[in-house]
C-alpha cells in the first residue's frame, strides 16, 4: 500500500487544481473579460466570486478560507488582475 503524507498530498491538490484552473475556467473567464470588460462593477464582482469559489472547490479549500493565498500557491493572476493586463 502507498503511504502519502499530508505534504504530498496537498501539493497533488495544487497541481490537480491548478491543471483543472487552466483548462477549465481559465478560458471560460478570459472569454467573459470579453464579454463584460467594459460593463458595470456589479457584472465584474459576480465574476470575481465565480473565479474565488472556482479556486477554492478546485484546491478543495474551506468555503470560507482567504482567496488571496490560493491565488498566491497557484500563482493565477485575479480577475482585476487579469482585466488591467488584457
Amino acid at each position: 500500500m502507498i503511504n502519502l503524507n499530508h505534504r504530498t498530498v496537498n501539493n497533488l491538490n495544487l497541481i490537480v487544481g491548478n491543471i483543472a484552473y487552466s483548462a477549465i475556467v481559465l478560458p471560460i473567464l478570459d472569454y467573459s473579460l470579453i464579454l463584460f470588460g467594459f460593463t458595470y462593477d456589479i457584472d465584474i464582482n459576480r465574476l470575481i466570486v465565480l473565479q474565488k469559489n472556482a479556486l477554492r472547490v478546485l484546491t478543495f479549500s474551506r468555503f470560507d478560507e482567504s482567496s488571496e493565498p490560493l491565488f498566491k500557491r497557484l500563482k493565477v493572476m485575479s480577475l482585476k488582475e487579469r482585466l488591467v493586463y488584457n
